[in-house]
């Protein structure tokens, strides 16, 4: 199953968050042993873009306040496409019983923030 990037959280937290019959929970947990490494791979690879784009202190070292990076306008505008081609590519999921995973993601208890039930509906699409 091929799925973009940025897909790869919300489907991780949909799967993470349910209550599960012990056969489901261990579909869900080989579903998950392959989502969780594509997933920090993804999350180190757009920390580095931040890193890339941020304002940097005296010392050169990216700006963090409050645990978030600081960006110049003109940087962070140029950050948008390497974030967006980012999130665009695609990663290849071996999900095995991907009838159940659906399920699972379907009846997910996760409770989606604004614009993530649309993430969802894209990756129930994908699994087949």
């Amino acid at each position: 199953m091929k799925v973009k990037k940025q897909y790869l959280e919300v489907l991780f937290l949909a799967l993470r968050d349910t209550t599960l019959s012990l056969s489901q929970a261990r579909v869900r947990d080989l579903a998950l042993r392959k989502v969780q490494p594509e997933l920090d791979a993804f999350y180190n690879d757009r920390r580095k873009i931040y890193e890339t784009f941020a304002k940097k202190d005296a010392d050169g070292n990216p700006d963090i306040k409050q645990n978030l990076f600081t960006f110049e306008k003109e940087e962070a505008e140029k950050m948008g496409p390497e974030l967006e081609a980012l999130n665009a590519e695609e990663v290849e999921l071996d999900i095995k019983f991907p009838d159940v995973v659906k399920t699972i993601v379907e009846n997910t208890e996760y409770k989606p923030k604004t614009g993530e039930s649309e993430l969802i509906d894209e990756v129930l699409k994908l699994i087949v």
